[in-house]
């Protein structure tokens, strides 16, 4: 135990040295979130952050405490300010990203706050869902029965364990995930589900094909969850490439599903390509390469930015640092699409 709690001590010395050395060089951004456990009922924060040394990003878990307090801005803040000098670095200047709980945006008003992509992503996909059962009933309809389905078999004592895969519920901060995996395990379990309904009021959904497609659709954004949650570089600089590739992807989708796809699109291009010059400030502050070009060393061009063709030359240099071509974003001649 002593000697474990030695090397832990060496480990977080290394720690406050890298992560003093990057905020002191403008190259380090915090992140922070607060989880519950319902089980127990405790509440934990945590407070990672990425940093660049030696000219390369890394990132750090700094702190993961009981958070049982009412979780209010002042709070969130004050607890970020105890780890912030905990490691010696100044957390009024250092950039946040979180997700976009009013609470967390208050925490944070006094200095640069931007919003968590991922979590964005989960939103818009929420959001798109339900306006896309509105727009199809028929797939409103089978997802209806689905939803019954399920509650009929949590409610029954030992169903759910009698199905091949059980069907999970749902996810209240990661919806994408739940409402995949719920497809996903109805699909393996559908012969199951069948037999089991035939002598049940309830009517189970029957379309095995349009539930397919459906999946198929929502498997669709696993590649920019992924790409985005275990890159290794600023997922802003990501979210540029990920919606020119769910562009493409959503133009193979079955076309009752295009529907889904053009919400979904239209929303992101709200959510991410509004928010572009979050990228162009992180882009300075975490790749320090950056500075000496022209678009990104001029501090009014980034709080501004209002030139459409600035705002085409600042998105391919991002895209060129993550190997993608001109074509993906502009038009054909290379010129800024409105």
């Amino acid at each position: 135990r002593k000697h474990a709690l030695e090397v832990a001590d060496e480990y977080k010395k290394q720690i406050r040295y890298e992560v003093l050395e990057a905020s002191n060089s403008s190259a380090l951004s915090v992140t922070t979130d607060i989880w519950s456990d319902g089980v127990v009922r405790q509440a934990y924060m945590d407070i990672s952050v990425f940093y660049i040394h030696d000219f390369k990003l890394k990132h750090a878990l700094l702190a993961f405490r009981n958070f049982n307090e009412s979780h209010t801005a002042s709070a969130i803040f004050e607890k970020v300010k105890c780890i912030a000098e905990e490691y010696g670095f100044n957390h009024l200047t250092s950039p946040y990203v979180t997700d976009s709980a009013s609470n967390m945006k208050a925490a944070f008003r006094e200095g640069e706050w931007y919003p968590c992509i991922c979590h964005r992503l989960h939103t818009v996909i929420k959001d798109s869902w339900s306006n896309f059962l509105e727009a199809d009933i028929e797939v409103s309809i089978m997802f209806g029965k689905m939803m019954n389905v399920r509650k009929n078999i949590h409610q029954s004592f030992g169903l759910n364990a009698q199905l091949p895969k059980k069907l999970p519920n749902d996810s209240p901060t990661r919806f994408w995930v739940g409402l995949s995996a719920f497809f996903r395990a109805f699909l393996t379990s559908f012969e199951k589900i069948i037999e089991m309904f035939e002598t049940r009021e309830d009517e189970p959904p029957t379309d095995k094909k349009l539930m397919e497609q459906t999946l198929a659709a929502l498997e669709s954004f696993e590649f920019a969850f992924q790409n985005m949650q275990k890159a290794d570089s600023p997922t802003l600089h990501l979210a540029i490439w990920n919606l020119a590739k769910l562009e493409t992807s959503i133009g193979k989708w079955p076309n009752r599903m295009k529907c889904f796809g053009r919400i979904v699109i239209e929303s992101l291009k709200k959510k991410w390509l509004a928010e572009l010059n979050h990228g162009h400030v992180l882009s300075i502050a975490l790749h320090p390469n950056y500075k000496s070009l022209d678009i990104f060393n001029n501090a009014p061009i980034l709080n501004s930015l209002k030139n459409v063709t600035d705002i085409h030359d600042s998105i391919l240099a991002v895209a060129h640092s993550i190997g993608i071509g001109y074509a993906s974003i502009g038009n054909e001649n290379d010129e800024p699409d409105q």
